[in-house]
């Protein structure tokens, strides 16, 4: 019974640990190559969490990668960000960076999916970067954060309540 309480405390964190954000889409080749921005609207000021995938493009499952290029380049032409990103699937996590914008402006951003040495598709996508702050910071208000530690807490302690140990 502690286990299922444990699971409602649980699922809400790791279902809003993946946001509700914009997802760009691209299709190259046989492949479909995605970006997850963890907000609807990415601001000025936030890190905002991006999350890349690389599926087949007929649906039919994840591509083997072993690491991903990246790349930021400023609405001025400014290149702000590049580097590789090791593919952490493997560990179970998302494969990804954070990055805080420090102007608004259309940005570009491309990746380039390898497998070793070998390129297996790339593209380019803009991002638009809105001016001011947005009241979510990292996709996932504190405020919910603290009513589900504390309600979780209430049901742990109503379990411990309802089922004594001998």
């Amino acid at each position: 019974m502690k286990y299922f309480f444990s699971a409602c405390f649980l699922l809400p964190i790791i279902v809003f640990a993946h946001g509700g954000g914009q997802t760009i889409h691209h299709e190259v080749g046989n492949y479909t190559l995605s970006l997850a921005a963890v907000s609807e609207q990415v601001h000025v000021g936030n890190a905002e969490r991006f999350n890349l995938k690389i599926e087949q493009k007929a649906g039919t499952g994840a591509v083997q990668f072993s690491d991903v290029w990246v790349r930021i380049t400023a609405p001025t032409g400014e290149f702000l960000f590049s580097g590789n990103l090791e593919n952490k699937e493997s560990l179970g996590l998302v494969t990804g960076m954070s990055y805080l914008f420090p102007t608004g402006g259309t940005y570009e951003g491309a990746v380039k999916f390898f497998d070793g040495n070998k390129a297996i598709a790339e593209t380019s996508f803009a991002l638009l970067v809105a001016e001011g702050n947005t009241p979510y910071h990292y996709g996932y208000p504190w405020q919910l954060s603290l009513l589900t530690l504390f309600v979780g807490l209430i049901m742990g302690k109503c379990s411990s309540l309802l089922n004594p140990k001998p």
